[in-house]
């Protein structure tokens, strides 16, 4: 294993800078890699899962700073080791080494001029460029080789392995100082390390087989070439579908149970099988379970028919709905209406997409998480009643689907100023009632369709002749009519009023000493006819 100090030969700190900081537009390096037939090849994966996914390392957790999954960018190393060359096993024994002394260091992943092999799970960290860096980047170790054309392929298969990385993660063009580093430019720029990989290797095996230099910006410029080659057709969570005529993975894993199906994109890697430049880590759900399958190609892969219905559509669920997609029973909800809060890719029976439905219910917001497209429908019972109507609270009714009691307004008429969608009882929406008593205004907000009902008719009606009673006291706004006893006056408008026992009160003119007199508001109760 490595062992190089902060030393820089013949070189001042600010010259080291310069090495992360100078552009390579041209390098006879990079320019024979272009000239060769290199593939793509996958990651062989020989992981150790108990390296980093323990949480007894540092009494912390093996997650990145920015979390599980979380990268920030890729980071170069070599081994330092110069018995690597010559060794047609030096992969092999590195990571030998490295599985007996993974407590002290280790990587996410070794390459040669032959192999890639990743070696440590990526979506946590590793530990083998000191804290800082250790928290930002997926680690990758080169070995030492000796010849021109393994040079040149060790760092095709660093490009490659890396282009998989930015990709899978989602970071981006590779950047310097951004989501690519070495560890030089840890040691220099973050601290907690001393090594200066791989500048040193680098230099003398460019100079000694292309004579040119090899730097970190001549790494980008081959990273940048390799990511660019082809961009992949999906990014990652997109929702894909498998085609129908698929066979297998990249690797030779069989997909032939996954066509058709609906799965999300986890993962991109650039990776040329057949007529693919890229294969996905796709995961499909199936209900409560989630499956995946890690190097599907993209010629096996299709874009998504679009879902039935949308975040903010309002739905109503089938009369023959069984269960959701995960088993919970959804019986106790059919015919109810509710809005998509989320769609999400689910194959099954024969649905290919689920929701996540919340209905109201009262006052109280509930919700079904998986229910499947073939037990939604769109709305198909209206409300009964709408905005501005006049209805009449039934003389059986008890509660608002809030729990508010309504039998002290039985009978009362009211106008709608409001419909809503409320599952409650046998109602699929309920009614923001307003009511006038007299000089006030009440109101219900949460009556049931099912405690509506079409108001009867007032006793009396405009143009008719009545007669105030002799008992009569005030009108409902409180004004006196002991003065108006036996008088006979004729309706010129009725309306609805609750008050006194009365559903209606009335405006009646009266002539008195050939005048003409009103009162606006005489109750029901008190008017009779002549």
């Amino acid at each position: 294993m490595k062992g190089i100090k902060l030393i820089i030969s013949g070189m001042t700190l600010a010259a080291s800078f310069a090495l992360f900081a100078s552009h390579a537009d041209a390098n006879a390096v990079n320019d024979y890699i272009k000239g060769r037939s290199y593939t793509m090849p996958l990651p062989a994966q020989q992981i150790h899962w108990n390296w980093n996914h323990r949480t007894d390392e540092w009494k912390n957790s093996m997650d990145y700073r920015n979390g599980y999954n979380k990268p920030e960018g890729v980071l170069v190393h070599e081994s330092g080791t110069e018995s690597d060359k010559g060794n047609a096993n030096a992969i092999t024994s590195q990571i030998s080494y490295m599985t007996t002394h993974h407590d002290n260091a280790f990587t996410h992943s070794w390459v040669s001029q032959s192999r890639i092999i990743e070696i440590a799970d990526p979506v946590k960290l590793a530990w083998g460029a000191g804290p800082a860096g250790n928290k930002r980047f997926v680690q990758t170790e080169s070995t030492r080789v000796n010849t021109k054309e393994a040079f040149a392929n060790e760092l095709w298969n660093m490009a490659v392995l890396q282009t998989d990385y930015l990709y899978r993660f989602n970071l981006g063009t590779p950047k310097l100082n951004s989501n690519l580093w070495s560890h030089h430019m840890v040691s220099v720029q973050l601290g907690g390390t001393d090594h200066v990989d791989p500048d040193g290797y680098w230099a003398d095996s460019a100079a000694k087989f292309f004579g040119t230099t090899y730097t970190m910006n001549d790494y980008e410029w081959l990273l940048k070439y390799v990511y660019n080659q082809a961009h992949p057709k999906f990014s990652v969570g997109s929702v894909v579908k498998i085609n129908g005529n698929a066979v297998s993975e990249a690797n030779g894993t069989s997909i032939t149970n996954r066509r058709n199906k609906l799965g999300t994109i986890t993962s991109v890697y650039a990776h040329k099988h057949a007529s693919s430049k890229f294969a996905y880590n796709i995961t499909f759900k199936n209900g409560g379970s989630t499956t995946s399958n890690w190097y599907i190609p993209e010629q096996d892969v299709g874009t998504a028919p679009t879902a039935k219905y949308a975040v903010g559509a309002n739905v109503q669920i089938a009369g023959n709905a069984v269960s959701e997609t995960n088993g919970t029973s959804l019986v106790n909800h059919r015919n109810w209406i509710g809005t998509i809060k989320k769609v999400q890719a689910d194959n099954h029976a024969s649905s290919q997409y689920s929701y996540y439905v919340e209905f109201n219910n009262g006052t109280r917001k509930v919700s079904n998480w998986y229910i499947p497209e073939q037990d939604l429908r769109a709305v198909t019972t209206t409300a009964a009643y709408k905005v501005g109507q006049v209805m009449q609270i039934k003389p059986n009714a008890n509660v608002e689907t809030n729990g508010s009691n309504l039998q002290n307004h039985r009978g009362w008429i009211g106008t709608i100023k409001k419909v809503q969608v409320d599952n409650a009882w046998s109602s699929r929406y309920s009614y923001y009632v307003e009511y006038k008593t007299g000089a006030q205004t009440v109101s219900n907000w949460y009556v049931t369709e099912q405690d509506l009902m079409a108001p009867k008719a007032g006793l009396f009606a405009v143009g008719q002749s009545v007669k105030v009673k002799s008992n009569a006291q005030v009108e409902t706004n409180g004004t006196s009519i002991v003065n108006r006893h036996g008088l006979t006056g004729v309706v010129k408008k009725l309306q609805p009023d609750n008050k006194f026992g009365s559903n209606y009160s009335y405006y009646v003119e009266f002539v008195v000493d050939n005048k003409t007199v009103s009162n606006w508001f005489i109750t029901e109760q008190d008017l009779m006819l002549p």
